[in-house]
């Protein structure tokens, strides 16, 4: 497997900003050929991977992965998700020929895909119009093995990325229309999906000067992306999961994370790269989340002048700001340990 040095630092300009963002797919990041790809799949997905496997033997599906279910906006649509989903394993595919490959065929429910991954050792078909799986033969134990309960769900285990569809119904409305989760951020699927941008993005702060805009920017996904964007924050831990309700036999404060102490003081900058990538004929867009985490204390030996536009961002943030990125309590100390 390629060896992952991949970094980003949206942060280092200097300022904390409520913004779309948006950047051309694909940009030059300094990072070769990973700012090419959609999928980010490097020496760390085996991690990801373990994680995928742990909450699945001990949390319900549906606490990671969503489709609305039509009590909050739209049901989502089996055969557009399914689509989308087949989308995610031919790209997987091209970006990755040696590892991954497909076999297209049709079946009795229309095209079927054949997919088998030497990343996670599965084959399976995917049936798109109905977002179903089937044939599914993981080269591992059996008795191991990932029971899938659709396309959308198989598709989402394959990649280290978190992925949510957006919808843009014929009303002119938008919505959450799936997600499937391995790192969320503070946040739960359960509560974000089938909901519009202004629902999903409440927590936010200062979002109300972006969600007039919401369809707009739905809309220009579609018809002139693709496109990349980056949001961060800080933490005491890197962790991925921060999921608000803890896993089992964790200790809550522990898994929320975001306590510094100045006496052994220990910081990541928790970095997204996100891709939004447009389908027209389907009225929706796919929206992926690669999470990065950033050791600050090596950095400020690396790079100090990303640890100097980490200072100044910070300082630069609004009290809703602060409270929204949980560092209401730590400022002070953060900032002096940054200078």
């Amino acid at each position: 497997m390629l060896k992952t040095i991949i970094m980003y630092y949206p942060y280092q300009k200097g300022r904390y900003e409520v913004a779309p963002g948006l950047l051309p797919f694909p940009k030059d990041f300094g990072n070769g050929d990973w700012d090419r790809k959609v999928f980010q799949i490097g020496d760390d997905f085996s991690m990801f991977r373990a994680q995928f496997e742990r909450n699945r033997r001990s949390e319900p599906v549906s606490k990671y992965v969503c489709l609305s279910d039509g009590s909050h906006g739209q049901k989502a649509d089996p055969a557009s998700v399914g689509a989308i989903a087949a989308w995610v394993a031919r790209q997987l595919a091209e970006e990755y020929p040696e590892k991954i490959s497909i076999e297209e065929s049709v079946g009795a429910s229309g095209d079927e895909l054949r997919f088998q991954s030497r990343f996670t050792n599965e084959s399976f078909v995917l049936v798109p119009a109905l977002n179903a799986v089937k044939s599914q033969s993981p080269a591992r134990n059996p008795s191991e093995a990932v029971e899938y309960t659709s396309a959308w769900d198989a598709m989402g285990a394959q990649v280290p990325e978190d992925l949510a569809i957006w919808r843009l119904n014929d009303d002119g409305s938008e919505q959450l229309e799936a997600l499937h989760l391995n790192a969320p951020n503070h946040w739960a699927a359960g509560e974000k999906v089938g909901r519009t941008f202004a629902q999903v993005h409440t927590p936010v702060a200062h979002i109300e000067t972006i969600v007039p805009w919401a369809v707009n920017l739905l809309n220009g996904v579609l018809t002139k992306g693709p496109f990349t964007r980056f949001a961060w924050g800080v933490g005491s831990d890197c962790r991925y999961n921060h999921h608000p309700e803890p896993a089992p036999g964790i200790d809550p404060k522990e898994w929320h994370g975001r306590s510094f102490n100045p006496a052994e003081p220990k910081l990541y900058a928790r970095v997204e790269r996100q891709v939004l990538w447009g389908f027209g004929d389907l009225k929706r867009a796919l929206f992926t989340i690669r999470t990065y985490f950033h050791d600050i204390g090596e950095m400020k030996r690396t790079h100090p002048e990303a640890v100097k536009g980490l200072a100044d961002a910070i300082e630069s943030m609004s009290p809703k700001s602060l409270v929204y990125k949980g560092l209401v309590q730590d400022r002070e100390n953060i900032l002096a340990w940054l200078k």
